[in-house]
């Protein structure tokens, strides 16, 4: 359940920050993202 929980977080911080990355360069949601990706 917890595990389910992280991931849809993860897929909707990944999602909000993916045209935000870009002005923002924030290097969290960018770490984030490769994790995901992996």
């Amino acid at each position: 359940m917890d595990g389910d929980f992280l991931h849809i977080l993860l897929v909707i911080w990944g999602t909000k920050f993916q045209f935000l990355r870009v002005s923002y360069l924030a290097p969290y949601p960018y770490l984030l993202n490769v994790i995901y990706i992996q």
